[in-house]
């Protein structure tokens, strides 16, 4: 339903980084530009590209964020944290103000809910994280935000709600059993050709690969595509996936999918059936634990010219003999009218 003139709608733009710059949408009446960068607190060790912590269920742990307002007059943000997961597109994004957090989001709580920093200047806002009683093992992901809602016209004169965060990531472990696994599902593969070439064709693979443990996973996929008598025909380039976060998934897609022409060979001729072996290599983002997933599927691939050739060389050859048989059956029966 489109909205009315001057009737509200909400927008969400939101950038989750290390460090990230926030320009919020400019309508016909909109304000100055304002902007602003998330990061964490620097420490004694350096500055950090994100937050690492370990807190084991029950208990708790601070730190801090330092906003810093790149504006050029003062900018009133307010502070808050959001669950993060992986996109359609492969990126790491937050939840939106309508969908609640459940897990590290929930569990993030800014010691300021609200703040007024000067122009061109920073503060650092601490927060602390309490993790449940009954909070299960592994890794979750969050952003701690800084966000700015803001009111514009836009040039058909409707009123939009325009609010932009830009977050920093925490990645948080709770100890126990980790348990590193993946699955790849809906595997679906076809050979693209014109019906009459049998010796090339272009080999199209789609899968859902699907993070079924509870560790973030970096992986990456490949396929090898062969024939009959185990004739290897052609294979893929290994390709990085984007990283995993536990429950979430990702559509590799060849055609009109969210990675286009990722999982794509050439040059594959159509030997009647083509078997395509899936492999997926990953690790736990963390550390070296090892995981490899293999999966098959067989699709029919069959060189019509050739059969068709076959086919009327066999009609051919079965039209002879049996004239050549008529032929003789003729000849003998002349032969004993003769006698």
């Amino acid at each position: 339903m489109r909205p009315r003139a001057g009737q509200l709608v909400r927008a969400v733009a939101s950038v989750i980084a290390s460090a990230a710059l926030a320009v919020p949408l400019m309508g016909a009446s909109a304000p100055p530009p304002l902007s602003w960068e998330v990061r964490p607190v620097t420490t004694s060790v350096g500055q950090r590209a994100a937050f690492v912590m370990q807190v084991r269920a029950g208990g708790e742990s601070t730190d801090a964020i330092t906003v810093t307002n790149l504006s050029e007059t003062a900018l009133s943000l307010d502070f808050a944290a959001a669950d993060a997961f992986t996109n359609k597109t492969g990126q790491l994004t937050l939840n939106a103000p309508d969908k609640p957090s459940r897990f590290a989001g929930k569990w993030i709580m800014p010691q300021v809910r609200t703040a007024v920093i000067p122009a061109r200047s920073s503060i650092n806002v601490p927060f602390t994280v309490k993790v449940p009683d009954n909070a299960q093992p592994g890794d979750y992901v969050a952003g701690v935000m800084a966000s700015k809602p803001q009111r514009q016209t836009g040039a058909d004169g409707q009123e939009v709600v325009v609010e932009s965060r830009v977050a920093t990531r925490v990645y948080l472990r709770v100890p126990g059993k980790i348990t590193p696994q993946l699955t790849v599902t809906a595997l679906a593969v076809r050979r693209d050709a014109p019906w009459w070439d049998f010796l090339d064709g272009r080999v199209e693979m789609n899968a859902t690969v699907t993070n079924t443990g509870n560790a973030r996973m970096d992986s990456a996929i490949a396929a090898t595509f062969s024939g009959p008598f185990g004739i290897v025909l052609g294979s893929t380039a290994s390709e990085k996936l984007p990283q995993l976060l536990p429950g979430d998934s990702f559509r590799l897609s060849s055609v009109g999918g969210s990675a286009a022409g990722l999982l794509v060979a050439t040059g594959i001729g159509a030997p009647g059936f083509i078997s395509a072996n899936v492999e997926l290599n990953a690790r736990v983002s963390d550390g070296a634990d090892a995981v490899r997933v293999e999966t098959r599927t067989t699709i029919m691939a069959i060189p019509w010219v050739p059969l068709a050739a076959f086919a009327m060389i066999a009609i051919a050859v079965a039209v002879w003999l049996v004239c050549a048989r008529m032929r003789r059956r003729s000849a003998r029966s002349v032969a004993e009218s003769r006698m």
